[in-house]
């Protein structure tokens, strides 16, 4: 309904700058009227908080009473995570979207009409806040064609798809003939394009921004894609589950939460909130889709908040870094985590180095899939000595000279661990 949309649109165009209070206030009520609501429709809550009372919760800090939910445990109570008023609802009207299955099985989630047109008020905010004009095309890359919306036939939020099934050398190509105003691109690939494309053909594609997500951007990565296309990088922490959740901020330059449409957790082992700038497990309640809430529900994600203030005037908090997936970070030898961006970062600078991607198979077991122009021995050294710097002297480095996995929807994993 596009009456719906452009209220939610102001609506969250506003929210954005209610001070601290109000914004809790906001969540708040919001936080007791989706658990009240899963409590009474949806059969998984209806046993999770059997001994609950929604008006109990008196404050945010009282969400710590509600049990944390792990993706298996949703996962397993297949249909009962639903609404029981999900079959009155038009069908036809259901917004749908798979994950990914990168970590684990895939699973959908739906949405209603209401809660998907808020939740893409909200995606839509954080392009808005971080220079997007809509006049303009965006290069989108993506695993599906995108459907035509009514905006787009008054020539507005146009996306150009680019399939992720193209080799390199057709994106580049695509890129290169349209000289889109936007790029949004997933991090990995298109970093992956800054480190393979010529100089003449960078020369042609000159974006005003762009547009990362859905995967680690490191220091190294952000530097070379910005040199490489002369443009700034502005990058999004987003999953299947909750649609956008933060947004690197232009002025502030840490990433924004969506707190009018989330609850943003950072939790210890113990499952006690981590000071800013302390590495913790991300935990999410969903506040706006009540077709299928999700309320306390851990991703395998790692965040760091910040203790930043924000100094762009919005009352959002700021979050400091996506650290990674569980299965992201690498094991060294003193059984120490490795981020994936310490990696990347390591990798970044070998010369000669079209692409990498780092497996490890077992603690003392690496295997490195790579493509080089030109393979020399050095370059295979120099990626040897980096990896076992990190993870140890003793771990073993096979290194195979073909282009890394990309998963079925566009995804290149430049790190993780298989064990």
């Amino acid at each position: 309904m596009l009456l719906r949309k452009i209220l939610y649109m102001n609506r969250v165009l506003k929210t954005q700058y209610y001070n601290r209070a109000k914004l809790k206030q906001f969540q708040l009520d919001a936080l007791r009227e989706i658990v009240e609501y899963a409590k009474r429709h949806v059969p998984f809550y209806k046993q999770k908080y059997k001994h609950t009372n929604p008006l109990h919760i008196k404050s945010l800090k009282e969400l710590s009473k509600l049990p944390i939910i792990t993706r298996d445990e949703f996962l397993d109570a297949g249909v009962n995570v639903y609404s029981d008023e999900f079959n009155y609802v038009n069908k036809e009207e259901l917004k749908e979207r798979a994950t990914s299955g990168s970590t684990g099985e895939a699973f959908k989630i739906k949405y209603d009409e209401r809660a998907w047109d808020y939740l893409e008020a909200v995606y839509a905010r954080a392009f808005f806040n971080q220079g997007y004009n809509p006049a303009f095309s965006m290069a989108y890359y993506w695993y599906e064609p995108l459907k035509r919306k009514f905006h787009n036939y008054f020539g507005l939020f146009r996306r150009h798809y680019i399939p992720c099934s193209w080799s390199i050398k057709r994106q580049i190509k695509e890129l290169k003939n349209h000289n889109f105003r936007y790029i949004h691109y997933y991090s990995s690939m298109i970093y992956y394009i800054s480190r393979v494309i010529s100089k003449r053909d960078a020369e042609k594609i000159r974006p005003r921004a762009i547009f990362a997500h859905a995967e680690i951007l490191s220091d190294a990565m952000r530097r070379r894609i910005e040199s490489t296309f002369r443009t700034k990088v502005y990058d999004s922490y987003g999953t299947t589950e909750f649609v956008r959740m933060a947004w690197e901020c232009p002025i502030c330059g840490e990433y924004h939460i969506d707190e009018d449409s989330i609850i943003f957790e950072v939790l210890d082992e113990n499952d006690k909130p981590v000071r800013p700038g302390q590495m913790g497990r991300v935990v999410v309640t969903g506040l706006a889709n009540y077709l299928m809430p999700i309320i306390r529900y851990e991703l395998g994600d790692f965040a760091i908040l910040s203790g930043k203030k924000p100094s762009c005037g919005r009352s959002l908090r700021l979050m400091k870094e996506v650290v990674g997936r569980v299965h992201d970070f690498l094991v060294n030898d003193k059984n120490q985590k490795v981020p994936p961006r310490t990696v990347i970062d390591a990798l970044d600078p070998v010369e000669g180095l079209d692409i990498f991607q780092i497996v490890q198979k077992e603690k003392d077991k690496v295997v490195v899939r790579y493509l080089s122009r030109a393979p020399t021995k050095i370059l295979r050294d120099m990626v040897k000595s980096k990896i076992k710097q990190l993870l140890g002297k003793k771990v073993s480095v096979t290194l195979i000279k073909k282009e890394p996995r990309i998963s079925k929807r566009g995804k290149l994993r430049l790190v993780y661990r298989e064990f």
